[in-house]
């Protein structure tokens, strides 16, 4: 049987109110759509925290040139040296992906494990522009590392790759005598 409705949307001597309840849902709704772009916009993906890794290693490698700059052209043996006289930021030390122990730059404690990079030491400003500087101690990109080369470029290069380059660069740099500055007394 049919019910009989009147006017006003009354269904027998009550009034139906839906207006609030759609508002009410819908206010629910927008909210959890929110706290779920709210929880996964603000997650950075790998991809940025690979721009991020990209972005410390061009730093540390500009901060090496100026370091060499003032240094007979002699980049530092430790990357503890770039900062913070080149470096105010420690957190460029640490590879997003990876974090390492940063906080340790400004302690003074610094270890092999407060950097997520590698600084190669006895190079100079006059190195070939293909001689790794700096790069990742570990594969933080699944399959990929991070190189930077005098002047701030920065590669990436698959695993093999790094060991192959990494290979030829040692083999290179040991062939070359060292040159001693009696001034000094270190190697140019």
């Amino acid at each position: 049987m049919p019910v009989a409705r009147e006017r006003g949307g009354e269904v027998r001597g009550r009034r139906v109110e839906l207006a609030p309840f759609i508002w009410l849902v819908l206010t629910c709704g927008g909210a959890l759509i929110g706290l779920e772009l709210l929880f996964n916009v603000h997650r950075p993906s790998e991809a940025d925290r690979r721009r991020a890794c990209f972005n410390n290693l061009r730093q540390i490698s500009y901060a090496c040139m100026m370091y060499a700059d003032e240094n007979d052209d002699q980049f530092p043996d430790e990357l503890e040296r770039l900062y913070p006289g080149f470096i105010d930021n420690p957190r460029c030390f640490s590879c997003p992906s990876e974090p390492s122990n940063w906080r340790d730059f400004d302690s003074g404690d610094v270890a092999p494990a407060s950097s997520s990079y590698t600084l190669v030491s006895g190079l100079r400003a006059t190195a070939k522009s293909s001689t790794i500087v700096v790069y990742e101690s570990t594969d933080n990109h699944h399959g990929v590392r991070l190189v930077a080369y005098p002047g701030g470029r920065v590669e990436r290069l698959s695993e093999a790759e790094f060991q192959k380059r990494f290979q030829e660069q040692h083999a290179r740099l040991s062939k070359c005598k060292p040159i001693t500055n009696e001034k000094q007394g270190g190697l140019l």
